[in-house]
């Protein structure tokens, strides 16, 4: 196991750690360095082909917002403070070179991947896994309603195998 990257929260207190174990990848989230996602898969598929496996880390860069603006709704002033980073990778195989971005605010995590483009359509497919601590109580629901769902609350022991859900990006210390 080789840590890629570790970002930190300008608070300090939530850290992602991207992992890169034999060729594929992996991470983990913690809040006040307790777990919240436990060493868990990342990657995205593309026309089939997994481009977290048999991957090359090409380089890092590493930066930081503070920003605000306004916004309408509950806030009328949007914060968008975090320390992130770029990750270069290709894939080996197949000679694909993409970036992950990952970003760590004070509450939150987010990443996603920026895959370049080329005249014929192509099919995208997430290979991320969430490996919640036991214990854990979560906010989701299931795919009834798609992105509209009614949120409920379980423990994560209470949810079945094989369910789909769409969890609540939200812990507490």
């Amino acid at each position: 196991m080789h840590e890629i990257e570790s970002i930190h929260s300008p608070d300090g207190n939530v850290q992602f750690r991207l992992l890169l174990l034999e060729s594929h990848l992996e991470y983990e989230v913690r809040s006040k360095d307790r777990p919240v996602i436990e060493e868990s898969i990342i990657g995205i598929i593309l026309d089939g082909i997994n481009l977290s496996h048999g991957v090359e880390v090409g380089g890092v860069e590493c930066y930081r917002v503070n920003e605000t603006y306004p916004w309408r709704g509950v806030h009328s002033q949007a914060v968008n403070h975090c320390n992130g980073a770029t990750i270069f990778l290709k894939h080996r195989e197949s000679n694909i070179s993409y970036t992950l971005e990952i970003r760590a605010f004070d509450d939150d995590i987010a990443f996603r991947y920026l895959i370049p483009g080329n005249e014929k359509p192509r099919v995208p497919d997430e290979d991320t896994a969430f490996v919640i601590p036991s214990r854990s109580v979560v906010w989701y629901h299931d795919f009834h309603g798609y992105y509209e769902g009614a949120h409920e609350k379980k423990g994560v022991e209470d949810i079945q195998t094989g369910d789909w859900a769409a969890p609540h990006g939200y812990w507490q210390s």
